[in-house]
C-alpha cells in the first residue's frame, strides 16, 4: 500500500480496520521500522547501481581497470574491491610489502573500509587499491584476498602485514600461502598493555618486555630473554602470553631476519590511511560518495609523489662532493633513502673492526659498537664483492648496513656493487611515470 503512495498511517489504519485489531500482529512502530529497513535496502539497490555504473565507466575509460563485487543471498552488494591501472603498475614494482588492516567503518551502511598499502621509494604511502566490507568473516576475507591477487595478476608480496583478527589470519594463511605472514606489533603492544597492566607499572617489566619484543636479533636471544621475563615475573601460566608464544614466529623480528620486510613492524600505515579517510568522510555519504572520495584522497597521494620524483631529479643532496660510495649513493637512491644509508654511513665510521680470519678468497670481520657490547660478523668475499652481515639489515631493509659499509671503506670500495642496490628504492624506480 505504501508502495502506491498510501500513507504510513493511513495504511496501518485501514489494516486495522479491515482485519480487526486484534489480528494485527504488529505495532504501528514496528512498521515503521520495517519500513525504514525496507527504504535502506531500497537506497542499497540504488547506491550499488551507482557503483557498477562508476566501475563501469571507470573500465570503459581506463581498459586495465578492475573491480569486483560480491553479492549476499538476497542478491544484494555484499562486498565490493577495485584498484585503476595505476594501482597496478605500483603493486609491479613496490608490491613486495603488503599491509591490510580494517580499523575503519565508513558510511550510513556501517561497511569496513579495508585498503591495501605498501612502502613506494620515497618511503610513503601507496595505494594498491580497496574493499568494502559488509562483514569480518573468513569467507568475506578468502573472497577478497583472492579478489586482489587476481587483480594484481597472482603476484604474491614477500611480506603481508594484518592483524590478529582469527578470520583474517585465517584467510591470509590460505590465500598467501607463498608471502611471510606479519603481525602488527602495534596491535601486540597495546594488547599487551591491557591482559599485563598490572606487570606494565613495573619500570623493569617494561624495560624487559620491550627487549624481549622489539631488540631480540636472533631466536635464542629472544627464547632467552622471554624466559628470563616469565620466570622473574611468574608469568608462567599467564594463558594470553601462552597464545602469544605460539604465534611468535609471525610477530617476532628474530624469526624473520631473512625476509624482506622494510623492517615494517605494523599495519600503521593502512591504518593511517584509513584514518585520512575517516577525516574527509561523512557518516551519511552514498557509497559512491565515499569512493569517490577515497578516489580524491590517491590523486593527492600521487602528486605527492610525482613532488618528490622532481626533487630527486632535480635536487641533489647536500654535503656530497667529489666522489666515493656516498656520491655513488646520492646519484641512485632516493633522497629519503639516501639519507637513510648516508646515517648509516657515518655510523659506520665509530664501529670497532677486527680482521679475522681469511683465505685468498674471502677476509671475516668482527665489528662492535661503543654503546653496546654486540658483536656483528662481515664476510667479505675479495674476489666479486660479496659481503654479508650477520644483523641481517640487507636481507630485510634492502640497504646496507653500517658494519658492511665499514669493510667496504675499509677496503677502499668506491660503489655499491649491483647486486646490493634493490630497484625499489632508487630513482628510477617508477619511471613509468
Amino acid at each position: 500500500m505504501v508502495a502506491a503512495g498510501v500513507k504510513q498511517t493511513n495504511s496501518y489504519n485501514f489494516l486495522r480496520k479491515e482485519i480487526g485489531f486484534e489480528n494485527i500482529n504488529f505495532t504501528k512502530r514496528d512498521c515503521h521500522n520495517f519500513l525504514l529497513i525496507e527504504r535502506d535496502k531500497m537506497i542499497e539497490a540504488r547506491d550499488a547501481q551507482s557503483i557498477i555504473n562508476f566501475f563501469k565507466h571507470k573500465q570503459a575509460e581506463d581498459p586495465l581497470f578492475f573491480y569486483s563485487v560480491q553479492v549476499d543471498q538476497n542478491n544484494r552488494l555484499a562486498n565490493f574491491f577495485w584498484r585503476d591501472e595505476r594501482s597496478k603498475l605500483d603493486y609491479d614494482f613496490f608490491g613486495d610489502i603488503l599491509v591490510f588492516d580494517t580499523t575503519f567503518r565508513t558510511n550510513k551502511y556501517n561497511l569496513i573500509c579495508a585498503p591495501f598499502v605498501g612502502i613506494n621509494n620515497h618511503w610513503n604511502n601507496v595505494l594498491f587499491g580497496c574493499a568494502f566490507l559488509s562483514n569480518e568473516t573468513t569467507d568475506s576475507f578468502f573472497w577478497l584476498f583472492e579478489t586482489f591477487l587476481q587483480a594484481m595478476g597472482y603476484q604474491q608480496p614477500k611480506s603481508i602485514f594484518t592483524d590478529q583478527d582469527q578470520a583474517m589470519m585465517k584467510a591470509t594463511e590460505m590465500v598467501f600461502s607463498k608471502s611471510s605472514h606479519r603481525l602488527c606489533m602495534w596491535h601486540i603492544s597495546n594488547n599487551a598493555k591491557q591482559h599485563l597492566a598490572s606487570r606494565f607499572a613495573n619500570s623493569e617489566f617494561k624495560a624487559q618486555f620491550n627487549k624481549c619484543f622489539y631488540q631480540c636479533e636472533s631466536k635464542a636471544e629472544f627464547e632467552y630473554s622471554l624466559a628470563t621475563m616469565i620466570e622473574k615475573f611468574e608469568l608462567e601460566d599467564h594463558t594470553w602470553l601462552k597464545r602469544l608464544y605460539e604465534l611468535r614466529a609471525k610477530w617476532c623480528p628474530a624469526f624473520s631476519m631473512d625476509v624482506f620486510s622494510a623492517r615494517t613492524k605494523s599495519t600503521q600505515r593502512s591504518e593511517s590511511m584509513n584514518n585520512i579517510l575517516h577525516q574527509i568522510m561523512d557518516s551519511s555519504m552514498s557509497l559512491i560518495q565515499v569512493i569517490r572520495h577515497y578516489e580524491e584522497k590517491a590523486k593527492e597521494f600521487r602528486q605527492e609523489e610525482l613532488n618528490q620524483d622532481f626533487r630527486c631529479k632535480n635536487g641533489a643532496p647536500s654535503k656530497v662532493n667529489g666522489r666515493g660510495i656516498l656520491q655513488h649513493a646520492s646519484n641512485i637512491y632516493t633522497l629519503t633513502m639516501f639519507k637513510r644509508f648516508e646515517e648509516e654511513l657515518m655510523d659506520s665510521i665509530g664501529l670497532n673492526c677486527i680482521e679475522g680470519a681469511s683465505d685468498e678468497n674471502y677476509s671475516l670481520y668482527q665489528l662492535t659498537e661503543d654503546n653496546h657490547g654486540r658483536i656483528y660478523f662481515v664476510k667479505f668475499l675479495l674476489s666479486n664483492g660479496n659481503i654479508s652481515c650477520s644483523c641481517n639489515m640487507f636481507e630485510t631493509l634492502g640497504l646496507l648496513c653500517r658494519h658492511a659499509l665499514r669493510v667496504f671503506v675499509m677496503n677502499n670500495v668506491k660503489e655499491i656493487p649491483k647486486p646490493y642496490i634493490l630497484k625499489r628504492w632508487t630513482k628510477r624506480q617508477n619511471q613509468y611515470l
